[in-house]
């Protein structure tokens, strides 16, 4: 029979403290508005529940570790399987924390800029997905057409979507646009497919 020194009375301990950390841990599991009100009530409470699931799974996981390892002395072979269990737990993380910084790096980059301003010029074509214009009964000159037509160098500006194509130039007089009923905004000729 083993003798019972102070290292065999913590082996003892971490398997018989695992079937109420366990209980505990199905309880806060099922009930996770137990660590809400721990939390309400002193705060301790509310952190000692919170932690109890992650130390029944590292206790059960060091036990269970232990029971595998060839080592006699008590103390030695606690400490080495949890030791053996972190290691395996900081493994099993790794690629998934290196994939959240990878993702936090790219949100955190500055937008990219080219060394020199993008010239716009001629004619300009704005294709629109049928899901993101919105419906009307007819291809008006809205904000960015009229943007668009602002810029030096930019001499129409044509919008496909699948109600037709208008052709939008520039330099038309307020009178000009409103002798055309079809599109009174800022269209001198459109033509529709």
């Amino acid at each position: 029979m083993h003798k019972k020194t102070p290292t065999r009375w913590l082996s003892i301990l971490m398997r018989l403290s695992l079937i109420p950390l366990g209980l505990t841990s199905a309880l806060v599991l099922g009930i996770p508005s137990l660590v809400v009100l721990g939390l309400w009530l002193l705060i301790l409470p509310g952190l000692i529940l919170a932690a109890i699931p992650t130390i029944f799974v590292y206790l059960l996981a060091t036990t269970l570790v232990r029971l595998a390892l060839p080592i006699r002395n008590d103390f030695v072979a606690n400490l080495a399987a949890f030791g053996l269990v972190l290691a395996g737990s900081a493994a099993v993380m790794a690629p998934l924390r290196s994939a959240a910084q990878q993702e936090f790096t790219r949100a955190t980059l500055p937008d990219v800029a080219p060394a020199t301003k993008l010239a716009i010029t001629g004619d300009v074509l704005l294709e629109w997905p049928q899901e993101t214009y919105p419906r009307s009964e007819k291809i008006d000159c809205d904000y960015l057409c009229l943007a668009l037509l602002d810029v030096p160098g930019v001499t129409g500006v044509t919008r496909s979507c699948e109600e037709g194509t208008a052709t939008f130039r520039k330099g038309c007089s307020i009178r000009e646009q409103e002798s055309r009923p079809s599109n009174r905004r800022r269209s001198c000729e459109s033509s529709r497919s």
